[in-house]
């Protein structure tokens, strides 16, 4: 795990002011190189090999420069299929400098990564920027005078870019609309990213930027279950994910996806997992003595610790109370880098910090299985919508996809209401530009490409657009700045290319888990039928059979003080007042409901913190 940055001109001060402002994401190295046409920098987080031989830019057999920041995970199985490669180091990136020197942007779709590169290639006088098929590494670059500049977090180019202090209007009704940003626009006007499995070239003579590749998981071959072949695609999988030479730390929610990848990698090393349980009163001690959360919205805490203890795992509780939530606010805000809808940024943030004291420098998470395997109910109840069911084009699932990705978006109808003290930067009355079909047009143009659209398959199309935006603008954005905040790198074995396209290709059927009482109740109270059926007598009942909760912050039953039972007068006014002191004046009662409070604060601190105003 690694930074990446570059300029398409000489200027060694300003990367290597970028690599400074970014160190957290590679502290054990870092290096520049510079011609007269291209300067690109890179620091460096050691994984897979020591950092005296895997320092980069890389100089390729080739004479091409390679920056890069990702794994290869089917690394070992290449050295094998490839007998003309002769590695010198265990370093991943020696091996994809010379795949692309002898196959070109061809080698893509031979690794299994999650990556974030730029190649350079001086004969040809043009660089390559590249991110994996799942967007799993974030990647943003913005087309100013002087060419392309390009690094990992959008909010390093900020100063770089002119213009780039206002709030992008693509960006913002995307947000708007779907409480997540997943448009090509970053909020940052002017600095855009890099779409999940594009290859984007630029001509360092004409100054000009093309896509030449886009990688996409979308199967549909639509063959049946098998328990067996489920089973050892997700055991090579988790192998494949356990490479390297650093401690590796398992997010452990309780739910089925990560007690899955607790249980595999236990029967490779004993697990280190990590649990987050929830207390309004931290010092509240059990007559049996210890810390007892007090955790009555969920059962998430009390599956993780019973697996933990019934599995033998190294585990480690977190505990997570309304303090906290305060003290973590403005941290978790700034790290994130762009706002989303995630209310619980204070806690993952935590969680992350406690990994990081713990020595832990990888860490492996559950997200994208949901997305895969049928995990959500709403994709039971599009099944029952006539509006879903007679859909027949990928622009009109675009279009759906928006209007129902969430029940309260952060704005109502085409208004948000904001009132500042400073009416001039933030007006009392804001009108988003582009309504909902603007929106879905632009994303079906860019972000949902025809290639993931089905007309035979609206369930598995619906979730392929999840995998491509939700999983890639919420749950990897967070964990990637999240986690490098702390300089340690995260791995999703779900949204692993074996794993996805292995997934993608089962037959809809399969992953859904039908029900007698179909269609009055379309959709299954816990879990997923494949991960169910596969791992049933491997993984206790009460993780089998347990009903979907969540890893989340109570926020909602803390502000509404009689839904939680224990939070005191003094905690009550500790959270509320932290909410009121930071956002008074932010958002009018009229314009958001409860479930969009949250979210328009944590935008609107964003805002404030990086110096934004609309345009």
């Amino acid at each position: 795990m690694c930074g990446i940055y570059g300029i398409t001109h000489k200027n060694v001060g300003l990367i290597e002011g970028l690599i400074e402002d970014c160190h957290y994401r590679g502290p054990d190295a870092r290096d520049v190189y510079s011609d007269d046409k291209v300067t690109l920098g890179h620091n460096l987080l050691s994984i897979t090999a020591d950092a005296s031989v895997a320092t980069q830019p890389w100089k390729t057999p080739a004479g091409n420069i390679l920056v890069y920041n990702g794994e290869i995970f089917n690394y070992a199985e290449l050295i094998e299929k490839y007998t003309d490669f002769i590695p010198k180091t265990l370093c991943d990136t020696e091996l994809l400098a010379w795949g692309l020197d002898t196959y070109g942007l061809n080698f893509i779709d031979k690794i299994d990564s999650m990556h974030a590169f730029a190649y350079y290639k001086p004969e040809e006088q043009s660089i390559y920027l590249s991110r994996d098929h799942a967007g799993i590494k974030p990647l943003c670059y913005a087309e100013i005078d002087k060419g392309l500049v390009f690094a990992n977090e959008a909010s390093a180019l900020q100063k770089h870019v002119p213009g780039s202090n206002k709030i992008n209007d693509i960006a913002l009704s995307c947000w708007g609309w779907s409480g997540l940003n997943i448009s090509e626009h970053t909020f940052f006007d002017g600095i855009k990213r890099v779409l999940p499995g594009h290859t984007l070239k630029y001509n360092l003579n004409t100054k000009s930027l093309s896509k030449v590749k886009h990688v996409c998981v979308a199967g549909g071959a639509n063959k049946p279950y098998n328990k067996e072949e489920f089973i050892a695609t997700f055991e090579k999988t988790i192998e494949e994910c356990l490479i390297g030479n650093q401690p590796t730390g398992i997010f452990l929610s309780g739910g089925l996806d990560s007690a899955m990848i607790a249980h595999e990698v236990n029967k490779i090393s004993k697990a280190n997992t990590f649990t987050t349980g929830v207390s309004a009163q931290p010092q509240w001690k059990s007559p049996a003595g210890g810390f007892q959360p007090m955790e009555d919205f969920n059962s998430d805490y009390n599956a993780a610790n019973d697996l933990a203890q019934d599995e033998g795992y190294n585990h480690t509780n977190i505990y997570h109370t309304p303090t906290d939530y305060v003290d973590y606010l403005d941290s978790s805000i700034k790290a994130i880098n762009e706002p989303g809808y995630a209310v619980s940024l204070p806690l993952y943030y935590q969680t992350n910090e406690a990994l990081s004291n713990a020595g832990m420098k990888v860490t492996l998470a559950g997200d994208m299985g949901d997305e895969l395997l049928c995990g959500y109910p709403k994709y039971y109840i599009d099944m029952s919508n006539p509006k879903f069911r007679n859909i027949t084009d990928h622009r009109s699932l675009a279009e759906y996809w928006i209007k129902t990705r969430i029940s309260a978006p952060p704005i109502y109808g085409q208004k948000m209401r904001l009132v500042r003290e400073q009416p001039k930067k933030w007006p009392a009355l804001f009108n988003v530009k582009y309504n909902q079909k603007e929106i879905s047009e632009i994303l079906s143009k860019t972000t949902f490409s025809s290639t993931l659209f089905n007309p035979e398959d609206l369930t598995g199309s619906m979730m392929r657009y999840d995998q491509v935006s939700l999983t890639t603008e919420d749950f990897f954005r967070r964990n990637d700045h999240l986690g490098m905040n702390f300089s340690m790198e995260g791995r999703f074995p779900f949204a692993s290319k074996r794993m996805m396209t292995y997934c993608n290709n089962i037959s809809i059927r399969d992953r859904l888990q039908p029900k007698n009482t179909y269609p009055s109740k379309p959709y299954p109270d816990n879990g997923k039928r494949i991960p169910q059926h596969a791992y049933k007598g491997k993984l206790p009942n009460y993780i089998i059979n347990k009903e979907k909760t969540g890893w989340t912050s109570p926020i909602f039953m803390w502000l509404n003080n009689e839904s939680f039972k224990g939070l005191s007068n003094e905690e009550f006014e500790l959270i509320t007042s932290a909410l009121d002191e930071s956002g008074k004046g932010y958002i009018t009662p009229q314009a958001t409901g409860p479930k969009s409070r949250i979210p328009n604060f944590i935008f609107n601190k964003w805002a404030d913190m990086y110096n934004m105003s609309f345009k």
